[in-house]
């Protein structure tokens, strides 16, 4: 049995959500955590770069300026394209404010 492509698997999505779930509810450790499984077990998936993007926002909320820098600048690099460039690039400048 061929695993299908992780673009198609419905357990991708369920856990993408699950990870979202936790990051709305602002329990930003464990939406961190869920949220880098997610990215091991699916690095290809078209909603890589939302959680990558999230994870940024997770250490965002938390203060951790300099490990969201490090979230939003792997957006930059990975996904030049995509749907959260703009986003990533926004809070970047947020995070070089806060950072002085």
């Amino acid at each position: 049995g061929a695993k299908p492509p992780s673009a198609l698997d419905p357990e991708a999505k369920r856990s993408y959500d699950a990870a979202l779930a936790l990051v709305n509810a602002k329990q930003y450790d464990k939406g961190l955590e869920a949220l880098a499984a997610f990215l091991v077990r699916y690095p290809d998936h078209p909603y890589a770069a939302n959680a990558t993007y999230w994870r940024g926002e997770c250490y965002f909320a938390q203060g951790q300026y300099v490990r969201a820098v490090e979230q939003f600048e792997g957006i930059l690099a990975r996904f030049p394209l995509g749907n959260k460039t703009p986003d990533a690039l926004l809070k970047l400048g947020l995070c070089q404010q806060k950072l002085g």
